[in-house]
């Protein structure tokens, strides 16, 4: 008698559902745990310290660093296996998928690591050239990455259908909120108010709106894979 394989299906709707429940949560706890403790226990004192310290979306190394860092492992790994299945077919356009996957595996080493941040610093403290600008240095740089972006996402794009030319584009610009947020609209706000509820308030919208923007782009993936019929077949040798 023949032995039925085991299939794991995936709805992608559902699982991004989750994936946002959760990650709207880790915020929430975020905001409850920057309320000023009133507690004398020390004991109670030190895990209300504990829950603040791991759930702020503004530290590094806890557990809602950690969280988004897996979001964006399961998203380059998604893409490393389009690129897997495309090699496997032998289609023209498996380097660019296996591009996205090295570039989102990035994005997720550099969400612990802070390559771009200290990059960002460094060129901020590099000497001026003549301008006026305060960080003309970072503007050229800036500039030439975005240029290598915008060529690759472009040819990206333009193989999408109409939903997903819309759904794409929104992914990114949300991601973008929340991943460089220290140098946008909460970090442009700190510098000129200070770190006020204001800003803690808009600092957490945009870490809410860069999960987000991860799990569109995660939900993006796999109904790529779905629409495409492309098939994974795991087999053993005897």
């Amino acid at each position: 008698m023949e032995k039925t394989q085991p299939t794991l299906r995936l709805q992608p709707r559902k699982l991004a559902l989750w994936l946002a429940g959760i990650s709207t949560l880790i915020v929430v706890f975020s905001l409850i745990g920057q309320r000023p403790i009133e507690e004398g226990n020390p004991t109670t004192k030190f895990f209300l310290d504990l829950f603040a310290k791991e759930f702020f979306v503004n530290s590094g190394e806890n557990i809602a660093t950690y969280w988004e860092m897996l979001l964006l492992i399961l998203l380059a790994g998604i893409a490393f296996l389009i690129a897997a299945i495309q090699f496997s077919q032998k289609a023209k356009n498996r380097s660019a998928w296996l591009t996205l996957g090295i570039l989102l595996a990035y994005f997720a080493v550099d969400e612990l690591a802070q390559i771009t941040a200290k990059l960002i610093i460094l060129l901020q403290k590099l000497p001026e050239m003549e301008g006026g600008f305060r960080f003309n240095w970072l503007y050229p740089t800036a500039a030439a990455i975005l240029l290598l972006l915008i060529a690759f996402l472009g040819w990206f794009y333009f193989q999408l259908n109409a939903k997903k030319k819309f759904l794409f584009p929104t992914a990114l610009i949300l991601y973008g909120l929340g991943a460089y947020r220290n140098f946008l609209f909460s970090g442009s706000y700190a510098k000129l108010h200070g770190e006020t509820s204001t800003y803690l308030w808009l600092s957490h919208l945009e870490e809410l709106a860069g999960l987000i923007g991860v799990i569109l782009m995660i939900y993006f993936l796999l109904t790529y894979l779905a629409s495409h019929q492309l098939e994974i077949a795991l087999t053993s040798k005897t």
